[in-house]
């Protein structure tokens, strides 16, 4: 009976010990090697930055701020994965190509943002401009007319 019952708590301690070591192997590991790697690939990024905004401009405002390119980023996190031997894994590949492209598309409004900015900028000197010319031409004349930009993008042009 006594050896029946040690082989019973020998077969306990090794499924035991299998599915401790399964555990380690497939959570904890990949845990702790993700953990490093977000680490390690933020701080290579933030040195990238620097070295790149020595000849890209791009970086400059990005590495004065101690900051990087979510590209950048990317690339040296699925490095470090790669070199510690975890295999990425396709959704969070997919997850970075779509954050990639909303990165993108945020850049691109922005450019469009700024490019609308300066055509408002430029219409309100006009503005500007042509009411000056009929202050001046309206101390000659008794009628002018003066202009200002509507709510809906249009210019309001009154005559007095």
């Amino acid at each position: 009976m006594k050896k029946s019952n040690s082989l019973a708590w020998l077969i306990v301690f090794l499924i035991l010990t299998v599915i401790g070591v399964s555990f380690y192997w497939w959570q904890i590991r990949p845990s702790q090697i993700r953990k490093t790697c977000v680490v390690e690939s933020g701080n290579e990024a933030v040195e990238l930055a620097k070295i790149k905004a020595r000849t890209d401009p791009a970086y400059k405002e990005t590495a004065s701020k101690g900051m990087y390119k979510i590209n950048d980023y990317d690339e040296l996190y699925w490095r470090y994965l790669n070199q510690r031997g975890l295999k990425s894994d396709n959704r969070e590949q997919e997850l970075s190509k779509v954050i990639d492209q909303q990165q993108q598309e945020i850049d691109t409004l922005k450019k469009s943002n700024e490019q609308y900015q300066k055509n408002i900028n430029d219409a309100l000197t006009a503005i500007e401009e042509y009411n000056k010319k009929i202050r001046t031409y309206s101390k000659t004349y008794p009628t002018f007319t003066t202009c200002s930009p509507s709510a809906f993008g249009g210019i309001n042009c009154h005559s007095y």
